[in-house]
């Protein structure tokens, strides 16, 4: 679980239909896309080893192109040009892009603007939202218990309750639903 700082195994399958996230994807710091979720696959068809920026191909609400070659490189070296969210236009669907440095790559997320279709997800704890920034980061619960002057076991629990109130299967994609709305 060493590698989960840098969302080594992010795919889910399933889409987030909870949370209108309808596409994520993995990026090296030149701008690769290295790994993509199912829904992403279909949006945009092998989007693996091809450039984010012609991959994802973002228009802002004024029509202009918001992707450049470089933001991924920017991002990950925490010098981008924009941070959050962004209001964008992605394959004629409208939505927001949400774009962030994860260790030394970046996570584009890309949701349905209109919102969620189900139930939110569920709220972390300031406990869960510390322990998560920390997971983000690639830690170990014992790392990270030691950092926050808890037990193991604490840092554990609190782990296994942040996956099951994100609907999350492991600890990269909780990492991937907190950034995506907006709790990390």
């Amino acid at each position: 679980m060493r590698d989960v700082g840098r969302l080594a195994r992010v795919t889910p399958s399933a889409p987030h239909a909870t949370d209108g996230t309808f596409a994520i994807l993995r990026v090296d710091r030149d701008g690769r896309v290295i790994a993509a979720t199912e829904p992403a696959k279909e949006v945009f068809v092998a989007p693996e080893g091809r450039a984010c920026h012609r991959v994802v191909a973002a228009k802002g609400p004024d029509g202009r192109v918001v992707c450049t070659a470089h933001c991924a490189a920017a991002l990950a070296r925490g010098e981008a040009r924009f941070a959050g969210r962004v209001r964008a236009s992605v394959r004629g669907r409208a939505c927001s892009m949400e774009c962030h440095a994860v260790g030394d790559e970046v996570v584009v997320v890309l949701k349905h603007r209109a919102g969620a279709d189900g139930p939110p997800i569920g709220r972390l704890t300031a406990r869960q939202v510390d322990v998560m920034r920390l997971v983000a980061k690639g830690l170990t619960n014992r790392t990270i218990a030691l950092r926050l002057g808890l037990q193991p076991c604490t840092v554990r629990t609190h782990v296994e309750q942040s996956l099951s109130r994100l609907g999350a299967k492991s600890r990269a994609e909780a990492v991937v639903r907190a950034l995506a709305s907006d709790q990390l």
